[in-house]
């Protein structure tokens, strides 16, 4: 039980961390900031945790390692849907569009007229060029090493969840 609750302590902090850290200087690196974040707040409550004797922490190499466990599981999962609210999804998008009408909804036209490519394609094209996924050579984008991988990733796994080809 101390595994669990000084996870979701140790969790917490990080979350709380996390919105301070992104309203006063957010990092270039979104994402590996959220990774050093993480190891950071793991770091201390591991060093507090040995010397302060917190009440909520773990005692036995087992608890230790559950909440090692749960603490990076919580924190990988926490980093995947930080993407969704990080990149401005195209569905999200819509949805918030939709929403915001107020119940009366929107015809595609309407749609369509708002979130035209300047919205939905030339942030994305940004972010494959500040990611390093791909370069833009003569007005031309072409895929890095990098995003030839993630690129080799995907489809590796999409293949072997037997989906559709497809983003």
């Amino acid at each position: 039980m101390k595994a669990l609750i000084a996870a979701l302590c140790a969790l917490l902090l990080t979350l709380f961390l996390h919105g301070i850290t992104w309203r006063t200087a957010k990092p270039k690196g979104e994402y590996r900031g959220l990774l050093a974040l993480g190891a950071i707040v793991f770091s201390v409550f591991l060093f507090l945790s040995t010397v302060a004797h917190i009440s909520i922490s773990p005692d036995s190499f087992d608890d230790w390692f559950s909440f090692a466990l749960l603490f990076m599981a919580t924190m990988a999962a926490y980093i995947v849907t930080y993407s969704a609210v990080q990149a401005d999804s195209p569905s999200m998008r819509i949805v918030l569009k939709i929403d915001a009408s107020e119940g009366t909804g929107l015809s595609r036209h309407e749609l369509e007229k708002e979130l035209n490519d300047e919205v939905l394609i030339a942030p994305r094209l940004h972010d494959l060029l500040v990611g390093k996924l791909a370069t833009l050579e003569a007005e031309r984008y072409v895929i890095t090493t990098r995003g030839a991988i993630l690129a080799k990733m995907h489809i590796f796994y999409r293949d072997l969840l037997k989906m559709e080809k497809g983003g």
